[in-house]
């Protein structure tokens, strides 16, 4: 009986993280994203004049650890030492790897892999999740109807 009732507590554990946390992140292998940006914007760079021809349209709002600039579906966010710590963005905008929105998630395996974990979010789509555990950067490609809809770059810290 009582090997029952440790099987069953066990394997309601089990089910409850997975639906909880997503565990493909624990499973997924790191790849490397050191260089990558999306259009002028840099992780981990230093958020100044040279972005403000691309910052004319966005709106600044004060954030308790920083500051972030949004306009449309753009966004980018800096820590309090301006560092760039996120950045999402859609149309026109394309990561130096050559990933643009509108693209199929085979361009994304073609030219990330297949190293990624999904999970699937009401309003965003499908996300494709790629790591850098060595950097501590996530890559996360919003996916509807199996073509990018938004590209988010961020630190994981």
């Amino acid at each position: 009986m009582f090997l029952l009732l440790l099987i069953f507590l066990v394997g309601s554990f089990i089910l409850l993280i997975t639906f909880i946390y997503p565990v493909g992140k624990l499973f997924t292998a790191s790849i490397d994203l050191s260089q990558e940006s999306i259009g002028e914007f840099s992780l981990y760079e230093e958020l100044g004049a040279h972005h403000t021809e691309q910052l004319a349209n966005f709106k600044k709002r004060d954030e308790e650890n920083g500051i972030s600039y949004h306009h449309e579906d753009h966004f980018v966010r800096a820590n309090e030492g301006n560092e760039i710590t996120s950045i999402s963005m859609g149309k026109p905008y394309r990561t130096s790897s050559g990933l643009n929105v509108g693209d199929s998630t085979e361009d994304v395996e073609r030219i990330y892999g297949d190293e990624y974990y999904t999970y699937s979010e009401m309003g965003l789509g499908d996300a494709m999740v790629y790591i850098d555990r060595e950097n501590n950067i996530e890559f996360t490609v919003w996916t509807q109807e199996e073509r990018v809809r938004y590209i988010w770059l961020a630190s994981s810290d």
